[in-house]
């Protein structure tokens, strides 16, 4: 069922865990030099790097994590883990195996990892964790509408990539776009440069990866701005105009449509959600998490 891996419980320490129906959210510290060699968990789970950073290694790919690096993993994938540093801290939403089919029917890629950084799901996030370390009786009904409502933005945010059989130009574009969001691109500049009309990009651009040029480049810009501002203490205006936009108005508007608040109230929340990283004592009733 899981392929050569065995079906593993979470390492590292756990300073906090909880569970709802539907989650099971746990808190775990990881010190340095560690190394999980691959293994698979028998429930999906989202891993959301809270502090830190740590390698992870899926079909020999390795990828670096960072704070607000957030990974989807389905169950039963085979993955490893290696981390450098210190005091990394990841939080673990484990989905109830009940909740697998009502999964796999609303989403097709339910099967597939998916790693993003900030934006939307970064937001969701921050505040799911911070309702966690801050519960009341009310908590385990917010938790589990923030939880769904983060597995739902990390599933719909899955890029639908260029099926097969893709002309390379197309290839070409996108790796255009994904290299020079940050600058003035136009439809005409991309096509120009891979050597196609401007309307056949357009239209096969949209047709392959379900989306426009120009909605692309704006997603790119704002998953590289939320990054910026949760990592850096850059200005604003200087993360603004680094991501691409004219000016900060433009950039504030584009952001809470993006993310759904300002980009201050965003830094803010990030700045506030490291500030709360304090370990607990371990909770004996989920230590299995």
């Amino acid at each position: 069922m899981f392929s050569d891996a065995s079906v593993v419980p979470f390492s590292g320490k756990t300073l906090r865990s909880h569970s709802t129906a539907g989650f099971r959210l746990t808190e775990k510290l990881f010190g340095p030099d560690r190394r999980n060699l691959n293994h698979a968990h028998a429930n999906a789970y989202i891993e959301v790097i809270l502090k830190g950073g740590y390698i992870l290694s899926r079909h020999r790919r390795p990828q670096t994590c960072r704070p607000w690096t957030i990974v989807y993993h389905p169950a039963g994938e085979v993955h490893s883990h290696s981390f450098p540093l210190a005091g990394v801290r990841i939080l673990i939403v484990e989905i109830a195996p009940q909740a697998l089919p009502w999964i796999r029917e609303c989403c097709r890629f339910a099967e597939d990892s998916l790693t993003l950084e900030g934006g939307g799901p970064g937001w969701l996030a921050a505040r799911l964790y911070r309702e966690f370390i801050h519960s009341d009786e009310i908590s385990p009904l917010i938790v589990e509408a923030l939880a769904l409502e983060l597995l739902a933005d990390i599933l719909r945010s899955k890029p639908p990539g260029s099926p097969k059989g893709a002309p390379e130009w197309l290839h070409h574009a996108d790796e255009l776009i994904r290299a020079k969001f940050a600058e003035r691109l136009t439809l005409a500049d991309i096509a120009r440069e891979v050597g196609i009309h401007p309307v056949n990009l357009a239209q096969e651009y949209r047709r392959r990866y379900q989306c426009t040029v120009g909605h692309q480049i704006r997603k790119l810009r704002l998953e590289f701005a939320s990054k910026q501002i949760s990592e850096t203490n850059l200005a604003l205006i200087d993360i603004a105009l680094a991501s691409g936009f004219s000016d900060q108005s433009h950039f504030t508007v584009a952001f809470k449509n993006f993310t759904g608040t300002t980009p201050s109230a965003y830094r803010y929340m990030c700045r506030e959600t490291n500030r709360l990283k304090t370990p607990l004592i371990e909770d004996q009733t989920n230590a299995g998490a």
